[in-house]
């Protein structure tokens, strides 16, 4: 069946996974984050397990959004840990394809995302048609990470052009969950770009050829991909660590050093009692990049 070739081509990228001992150790530390929304309050990994292995058409695209330092990427190396662990033991299930946007400067279509993923996990001798097999059979999940560190290097057209690639990916079958910061990814302002892009002919005085009139309505066609399988998105919020996950994390991170948990954690209450006083509450030190900057060895 699909799935045992599956999971025999992809055994390499498993194995380098699961034994990678960084992962397994951010994932056996990891300080479980929150998402905090109109949807309610709920553990992040728990809920993205639920919804990788629901078959919901309507939310095939999850959008993470959270400010600087909430975690995001962290939360999509967990879950690409958890979820291949799961993979190994059950191959018919859904395989996690992590990619990281910010090592795109330039615009992409869906062979040339896919490609990147494969060639950086060893993975070339794969066809990719064998990909886009699996993606229609519901069996990858895509944890694409970064989209606003990738977007700020782009101009509209390229940007616009990116997400026409992973809504055509969405009509194939695919499921996947997108990060960012929430200003780079708002609809407004994406639908902004899809406006700037054939506004110019749509409000010529004079007259429009066949040709131009097929071009906006392709335009327009493209925007309508979009916004169906991208811009209709279900948003999830990413909040910072709560006073008390903050201390779990230091102490499991620096189990058996109690010195040092003293001192980190002298810190993050100073700068916490600093916050207060100065914003009303808000803290960095709430912040899992920032702990991970604390507790870099």
């Amino acid at each position: 069946m699909i799935f045992f070739k599956a999971f025999e081509k992809f055994d390499d990228y498993i194995q380098k996974i699961m034994n990678d001992p960084r992962m397994k150790e951010l994932s056996e530390t990891y300080e479980e984050a929150n998402f905090e929304d109109a949807h309610g309050e709920e553990f992040a990994t728990d809920w993205i397990t639920n919804w990788a292995y629901t078959d919901n058409v309507e939310n095939r695209w999850i959008i993470l959004l959270g400010e600087y330092g909430t975690g995001k990427t962290c939360l999509t190396e967990v879950l690409q840990y958890r979820l291949i662990c799961r993979y190994h033991e059950h191959p018919e299930g859904k395989l996690p394809m992590r990619i990281s946007l910010r090592d795109f400067s330039r615009q992409f279509d869906a062979r040339t995302l896919l490609h990147h993923f494969l060639d950086h996990n060893s993975l070339g001798h794969i066809p990719i048609e064998f990909v886009f097999t699996l993606i229609r059979e519901q069996r990858i999940i895509l944890l694409l990470d970064g989209y606003d560190e990738m977007a700020q290097f782009m101009n509209p057209r390229e940007r616009r052009a990116c997400l026409k690639s992973l809504a055509d990916l969405s009509v194939d079958g695919a499921r996947g969950i997108l990060t960012s910061r929430p200003n780079y990814f708002t609809q407004d302002e994406e639908l902004r770009v899809f406006e700037s892009l054939y506004s110019a002919l749509s409000q010529r005085t004079f007259y429009v050829g066949e040709r131009d009139k097929r071009y906006i309505e392709e335009e327009k066609a493209i925007d309508s991909l979009i916004e169906e399988h991208i811009l209709n998105r279900y948003e999830r919020i990413l909040r910072d660590l709560t006073v008390e996950q903050t201390e779990n994390l230091i102490r499991r991170k620096l189990e058996g050093d109690a010195r040092g948990q003293r001192l980190i954690l002298n810190i993050l209450q100073r700068t916490l009692r600093n916050s207060k006083s100065n914003d009303g509450g808000r803290s960095l030190s709430g912040k899992p990049v920032i702990i991970a900057y604390l507790l870099v060895d």
